[in-house]
């Protein structure tokens, strides 16, 4: 009997998400060029600069990633990245709805496109040549 309590009490305090995602998503930037560029990577949790293509460890949560170009020799452009519901959010119908909850809560519920293109167009300027 102590072990279906415990066996309840796991499935009921953990959200699905949480159990079989990640609180983080690996994202690979690419360029449509192939060409390396300054980058800002805009998270909801933090902002820093980056040289694409690059991969990055980001923290699920709530908001937008926004990516900008900001290198001098490129014109300026950015992609913005909403975010989804992690398919395994649904599970959470089998552990009596507290899931949700949780999911919720610590950001688990959501997911990124794992695959970003960014638009490069040289600026037309002597020291980018």
């Amino acid at each position: 009997m102590k072990n279906a309590w415990i066996v309840f009490l796991s499935l009921t305090l953990v959200g699905c998400a949480s159990m079989f995602g990640e609180g983080q998503q690996l994202i690979s930037i690419e360029t449509s060029t192939g060409e390396k560029a300054k980058a800002e990577i805009r998270t909801p949790n933090s902002t820093f600069k980056k040289e694409v293509p690059a991969q990055i460890n980001v923290d699920k949560g709530w908001g937008k990633i926004i990516i900008s170009v900001t290198d001098n020799c490129y014109k300026q452009s950015s992609v913005e990245l909403d975010n989804g519901i992690e398919p395994a959010f649904w599970l959470n119908i089998f552990n009596g709805y507290i899931g949700f909850f949780i999911d919720v809560a610590t950001g688990s519920m959501w997911e990124y496109d794992s695959n970003v293109s960014i638009e490069l167009e040289k600026e037309d300027k002597e020291e980018c040549k």
